[in-house]
């Protein structure tokens, strides 16, 4: 069973409930529930929450709360968390993840964008109980922020860069816990050769303080457009791994190859930012309206 109520304009709530029966096997019969809310000020924002709680195979319950949309003409978001808690088959556990992100991408102009994002993620389980002892409890963690950005050098170049940490960590109750931060850059150039294809050129760069290792490749691919929209590309890449204390790479390994990729540009396809899909990167508003303005007149 599961119904939504419209309160008002703006809010609504929502309920569900499930009943399992065991018809045959081993197991048992089981319930769940879930109950949410939602609130949508206008059509440009969300946000929502919902509690959940089954007990098959144990008690587990979990909440998560949402929000997305626009704060601003150039700037949309994306936030989510969820925490859940919960003991399964004799083992407790529990998990965080949390998402958010920021994108700034004016509504005049594909000249250029900005990505801003961070994602969490955190496990705690216990071991089951066997003859009275404690089986091993482990502990993983992880968290990466990344920036990205695009920028329109000219109407046929474009430049892409991206870079990003990461945190992660590991452990149980046998053994210490061990984390790491690691560091990458990325930088992509891409040159227009006319309507169907184009090259480029993309350097990777990658590096972790803790175990003194570096990676380092690089690339060049030409690519074909087979629509406005969607790109295939072939190329040759070298990677190149080594001690970050030999900045020459002489004690590293050396692999390279070709590769085959396809890209598309999905907030053209769907239309994710209600952007006009004339040519604006070449012809800000202000222009286009004073040429329709005329030809009106005309």
């Amino acid at each position: 069973l599961q119904n939504r109520w419209k309160l008002t304009k703006e809010i609504s709530i929502e309920g569900g409930f499930e009943r399992g029966f065991l018809v045959r096997g081993a197991g048992s019969s089981f319930n769940s529930g879930t109950f949410g809310a939602a609130w949508t000020p206008g059509d440009g924002f969300r946000l929502a929450g919902r509690y959940e709680v089954r007990d098959r195979n144990g008690f587990g319950q979990l909440f998560s709360l949402g929000a997305a949309g626009k704060i601003g003409d150039n700037w949309t978001t994306l936030a989510r968390a969820q925490v859940s808690r919960n003991r399964f088959n004799g083992r407790s556990g529990t998990s965080s993840s949390v998402t958010g992100a920021f994108a700034y991408r004016p509504l005049d102009s594909d000249k250029y964008a900005l990505l801003f994002s961070y994602n969490h993620r955190q496990i705690a389980q216990t071991g089951a109980t066997v003859n009275n002892i404690l089986q091993t409890a482990t502990r993983d963690r992880s968290d990466t922020l990344s920036t990205d950005g695009h920028y329109q050098l000219s109407g046929s170049t474009e430049f892409y860069g991206r870079f990003a940490l990461r945190f992660n960590g590991n452990g149980n109750n046998a053994s210490a816990y061990a984390s790491a931060l690691t560091y990458m850059a990325q930088a992509r150039v891409q040159q227009r050769l006319n309507s169907y294809f184009d090259l480029a050129a993309e350097g990777r760069w990658l590096t972790q303080a803790r175990s003194n290792t570096f990676r380092r490749s690089a690339g060049a691919e030409l690519g074909f457009w087979a629509m406005p929209d969607l790109r295939f590309g072939v190329g040759y890449n070298y990677t190149r791994t080594g001690f970050a204390s030999d900045p020459f790479g002489s004690n590293g390994q050396f692999r390279g190859g070709y590769y085959f990729t396809i890209t598309s540009k999905l907030s053209n396809l769907f239309n994710l930012f209600g952007t006009s899909g004339q040519n604006l990167a070449n012809e800000p508003v202000e222009d286009t309206g004073k040429k329709v303005k005329n030809q009106d007149q005309k």
